[in-house]
C-alpha cells in the first residue's frame, strides 16, 4: 500500500498514540532509537528523525549535532520517543539513552527550540522522561493503551502507511526500488 501525500494523519493526544505512530512515520519498527517529532508552525506533519542511541560519553556532542539539525527545520518544539529493547519492570532511571533526552533538551533550549513531551517505551509500556522534579512522575512503566495504539495503526495503515519489521527491511525495499528514494 502506497501512502496518499494528502490523507490526514492521526493527531497524537497520548503516549500511547505518539508510540503507536513512531513505526508507520519512520517506516519501520525501531529499535534502540532516538526519535524525534519536530512540529512545525502551520505544518500538518512533523519532521521525523531517527538516530541510534549512544552511548552516555557520547550522548552531549551526539545531542548537540542531532539539536541543530533540528532546529534547521524551523520547528517550534520536539517529541522524543526513546525506543528500548527493555523489560517492562525497567526502572526508569536504568534505562539506556536517557542521557541522551536530557543532552538533547539542553541544547535544544539553547537554540531556541522546546520539548513538549519525552517518553521511553519498548512498544507494550512507557515511561514519563524529563520531569521537572523527581516527586512529578513515578519511575515505573505505564502500559501502552491498546485500544488507542489499535486505533492509530488503523488510521496509518488506511492513509497507506505500513511499516516493515526493520531498518534491514525498509534499506532492502529501497535498494530494489531506487526510484522511490528523494534525491
Amino acid at each position: 500500500m502506497t501512502a496518499t501525500a494528502d490523507a490526514p494523519l492521526p493527531r497524537i493526544t497520548c503516549p500511547s498514540s505518539l508510540i503507536a505512530s513512531c513505526p508507520p512515520l519512520l517506516g519501520f519498527y525501531p529499535e534502540r532509537s532516538l526519535i524525534c517529532l519536530v512540529h512545525r508552525p502551520g505544518a500538518s506533519s512533523p519532521v521525523v528523525a531517527r538516530i541510534d542511541v549512544v552511548e552516555d560519553d557520547r550522548a552531549e556532542a551526539c545531542a548537540d549535532d542531532l539539536a541543530q539539525r533540528l532546529a534547521r527545520t524551523g520547528g517550534s518544539h520536539v517529541t522524543v520517543v526513546l525506543w528500548l529493547g527493555v523489560p517492562d519492570g525497567a526502572d526508569r532511571r536504568e534505562l539506556p539513552g536517557v542521557l541522551l533526552v536530557e543532552c538533547l533538551e539542553r541544547s535544544l533550549v539553547a537554540l531556541g527550540l522546546s520539548i513538549d513531551l519525552a517518553v521511553a517505551t519498548n512498544a507494550t509500556v512507557w515511561w514519563p522522561l524529563l520531569c521537572p522534579t523527581s516527586s512529578c512522575c513515578s519511575h515505573d512503566a505505564r502500559i501502552v493503551d491498546t485500544e488507542v495504539a489499535g486505533r492509530v495503526r488503523v488510521q496509518f495503515a488506511v492513509a497507506g502507511f505500513a511499516p516493515l519489521a526493520s531498518r534491514d527491511d525498509l534499506s532492502e525495499q529501497l535498494a530494489a526500488a531506487p526510484e522511490l528514494v528523494a534525491s
